[in-house]
């Protein structure tokens, strides 16, 4: 620009020099019509008039010079303004791309979520139940001493329900044992007991039968029997007895290696109890290595929970032989086939207030001596 107006102002007349004949002064205002004496009036009007062109075309080319340097200015940042959003854009674009691609990695990795959380379900399952067997085999020497402690309560808890049964043998020698309550109602109560205690409480005349508790002492009946389970009922007029609950078959079916109790119907707390194990189970019977004296014939096999697996006995032979020490307990349901109705698992007493089953006919009396 400024080579551009040295040029233009070089082709004008120098500042002192006044403009003549309606020259444009630099001012822009006509000067007066001067025409030089002497001068080419032709030539001096071509140079005037040379000069307001060259005026005018460098105005006009003043003004079209400032207008390419704004538009260029403004391209230029269009251009800036475009590289930038397409650098955002495709910045965008990639991160974009990338979110997709990572939501998509993990919709794959976990399309089988659910098959994983089941399978960790069940494993942790797996996992607490092996825990909780180890934990129950390590406190096993603690539950049974807990059993022991707790089976001391259980003879008083169930002595009200445990009766001590007295009468004589057949050389008239006591015969004792226990009874315990398998049914009452409000008139009379039925007992359970060993038939080897009362055999001779059968045989007419025989000896009195009698059970006691505490202060209270009856003669029973002995209403019905069974010799080769070694069974029989006692009925007393004794009403709203409680009853001792009997195990469940299942319980029943899986005692092999429980803690039991054998209580009988005598002692300080009105019965007493001795520990032992179920050391067999089979059709044969309820093996178990509690000591059975002859006061807890025909007492309840209890477990810890108090439910009633057998009945203790001295003569209960499933086997066809004497088995010593550690005595076969005859299973409580057996009492149901034999001498007790339990229709539907609940033992009931007939419509005059006795057992169900009619007694069996008693067994034949020996013949009276004759004097020669």
């Amino acid at each position: 620009m400024s080579d551009l107006d040295d040029l233009f102002d070089a082709a004008l007349p120098e500042p002192g020099d006044a403009p003549t004949d309606g020259e444009v002064g630099r001012d822009g205002v006509d000067a007066p019509e001067a025409v030089p004496d002497g001068a080419d009036l032709k030539g001096w009007r071509k140079r005037r008039t040379w000069r307001r062109t060259e005026r005018a075309r460098r105005k006009e080319a003043k003004k079209s010079v400032r207008f390419p340097i704004i538009t260029r200015s403004i391209l230029v940042w269009w251009l800036i303004f475009a590289l930038v959003g397409l650098s955002s854009g495709l910045t965008a674009a990639y991160f974009w791309t990338h979110f997709n691609d990572e939501i998509r990695n993990l919709k794959e990795e976990n399309a089988n979520l659910q098959e994983t959380i089941d399978a960790a379900k069940a494993d942790i399952e797996t996992q607490r139940a092996a825990a909780l067997q180890d934990v129950n085999d390590a406190l096993k020497p603690l539950e049974t001493l807990a059993l022991e402690s707790q089976g001391v309560a259980l003879a008083g808890q169930y002595s009200e329900s445990v009766w001590f049964v007295n009468t004589l043998d057949a050389e008239g020698a006591p015969s004792v044992g226990t009874a315990f309550v398998v049914q009452s109602n409000d008139q009379q109560s039925i007992l359970l007991t060993s038939f080897d205690v009362v055999k001779e409480g059968v045989i007419v005349p025989g000896p009195e039968v009698r059970v006691s508790h505490a202060a209270e002492n009856l003669v029973a009946d002995v209403y019905s029997w069974d010799i080769e389970q070694d069974m029989a009922l006692l009925v007393i007029p004794r009403p709203g007895l409680p009853a001792l609950e009997w195990a469940s078959e299942e319980q029943a079916a899986t005692a092999l290696g429980a803690r039991v109790f054998v209580l009988s119907g005598v002692g300080g707390a009105g019965a007493t109890n001795v520990p032992g194990l179920v050391v067999d189970q089979s059709a044969a019977g309820i093996e178990v290595d509690a000591p059975i004296g002859t006061a807890f014939r025909g007492g309840p096999v209890i477990t810890g929970d108090g439910k009633v697996l057998g009945m203790a006995s001295l003569a209960y032979e499933p086997l066809g032989y004497d088995p010593g020490a550690v005595r076969f307990a005859v299973p409580v349901g057996n009492a149901c086939r034999v001498i007790l109705s339990c229709g539907g698992g609940v033992k009931n007493l007939g419509p005059e207030g006795g057992p169900e089953p009619a007694p069996p006919p008693p067994p034949e009396q020996p013949a009276p001596a004759t004097a020669d």
